[in-house]
Formats: C-alpha cells, sequence, structure tokens
C-alpha cells in the first residue's frame, strides 16, 4: 500500500467516525437521550484508530470508524425498555451499543490480518 492510500484510508477512517459521532450525538439525540456516552464511545474509537494508525492496519481502522454507527444503529434496533426495582424506567441501548462495538473493535484486528493473508495467496 502507498503512503498515498494509507493517509487516504486514515482520513477515511477519521471522517467515518467523526460524522457518526455528530450524527448520533445530536441528529439522532432525540432516538437516546444520552449527552455524555456518544462522546465517551467516540474517544474509545479514536485511541483504537490511532493504534490501528500506527500498526499500519486500513480495514481495521475502517472498521472502527464504521463501526461506532453500526453498533449505534444494532442498539437502537434491539433495545427494550423496562423498569428498575426503584420504578424508574430503564434502557438497555447504550449496553448494547457499547458491547457491539467493543465486539467490532476486537474483530478488527484478525479481519485485517485475514484479509492481509488472503491478499498475498491472491498475488502468488
Amino acid at each position: 500500500m502507498t503512503k498515498k492510500q494509507n493517509v487516504l484510508i486514515q482520513l477515511s477512517a477519521y471522517l467515518l467516525l467523526g460524522g457518526g459521532y455528530f450524527l448520533c450525538r445530536y441528529g439522532l439525540l432525540s432516538l437516546h437521550g444520552m449527552h455524555q456516552w456518544p462522546w465517551i464511545l467516540f474517544v474509545v474509537g479514536l485511541l483504537v484508530l490511532a493504534i490501528f494508525a500506527v500498526c499500519r492496519k486500513p480495514i481495521a481502522m475502517l472498521l472502527t470508524g464504521a463501526g461506532y454507527l453500526i453498533s449505534f444503529f444494532l442498539g437502537v434496533l434491539f433495545q427494550s425498555d423496562g423498569v428498575d426495582p426503584g420504578g424508574g424506567r430503564t434502557n438497555n441501548l447504550w449496553i448494547i451499543w457499547t458491547v457491539a462495538y467493543a465486539v467490532i473493535l476486537l474483530l478488527s484486528f484478525p479481519v485485517d490480518a485475514a484479509y492481509h493473508q488472503w491478499k498475498e495467496k491472491r498475488a502468488k
């Protein structure tokens, strides 16, 4: 991969993550009502993106950027409302969103490695 391609992939991953953050935090606030949790997941995504950028893992970077939005929509899709023992309302969207994003982040490194192995075999 050339340096120009690597920079383009990094930029795309950061734009995906940033765009996902602004869409979820501001555009879709009425769906979740959370102010701080989107920021926390965004910062985690930035840290993971920085690690993958240093390690030069392009597929993992793109999965990290896109995974923010994917995991949010999984949370919205599978969320459920409940009531805690004190009678307060609960919702598990934030748990599903967090777990889905963690799974995507954890799987992105092996997916990237498998892609590179497949690419090397194909080149032979």
